[in-house]
Order: C-alpha cells, then structure tokens, then sequence
C-alpha cells in the first residue's frame, strides 16, 4: 500500500504541491462558514499542520531535481514567505480577518517539522539501502 502511495505521488507532486499550496490560500482568504472547534489555539494547530503539510509536499516534489539540502532549504524558504504573504493579504484585503504574527510562528513550527521528518525519514531509508 505505501508503495502504491509513494508511485503516486512521485508522479504528480507538483499537482499536490500545487493543490496544498491553492487550498492553503483558499482556506487563509475566504469566509468560511465552519463551526469553530472548542479546542484552545486550534487555529494555530491548523496552521502547523496546514504548513507542515504544504512545506512536506514541496519538499518531495523538490527533491527529485534538486540536493536534498537544497530542497530543503528552497522549501521552507518559499513557504515561510507565503505564509507572510498570505498573513499581509489577510490583513489587507479582508475585513474579516487580521494579521497575526503568532500565524506565522506556527506556520514556521509546521515549516520546521516537515524539514525535519523528511530529513530524518530520508537519512533514516538511506542507511537501509
């Protein structure tokens, strides 16, 4: 099964790059009318998660072209200022939404997590080969 999955994506990780990345600025710019969920700092959980995501899918489409040191860092780099963007862009043109500098630290949180379980993850299946 992880074998279908990683043929998969090998194969279309710009489209899911891509994808995460259009999501993220649908989900960060448009109103949504979602319940709130009761869970303290879960817009920042969402935020790790959105970016960690974002940033893995990057990274793996980088990564066949590129050093892995390279995709790593041209990776995180990139989505860290989308993030940025995006943030002003919500403060800017929205009425509904603000920047928040707290955002961008869980964004960065998610950055540093996806760099790190795929550098781990890769050094770690490279030892096995």
């Amino acid at each position: 099964m992880l074998k279908v999955i990683k043929n998969l994506l090998q194969g279309n990780s710009l489209i899911f790059a891509l994808l995460i990345t259009i999501a993220i600025a649908v989900v960060s710019l448009v109103k949504l009318q979602i319940q709130q969920i009761d869970i303290d700092h879960a817009d920042k959980y969402g935020h790790t998660i959105a970016y960690c995501v974002l940033t893995f899918f990057w990274i793996f489409h980088w990564q066949k072209t590129q050093k892995l040191t390279k995709a790593l860092l041209l990776s995180g780099v990139a989505s860290f200022f989308y993030g940025i963007i995006l943030e002003i862009l919500q403060g800017t043109l929205t009425s509904y939404r603000t920047i928040s500098y707290y955002d961008v630290v869980a964004n960065t949180i998610g950055i540093l997590l996806a760099i790190a379980f795929f550098y781990f993850f890769r050094k770690k299946t490279s030892k096995k080969r």
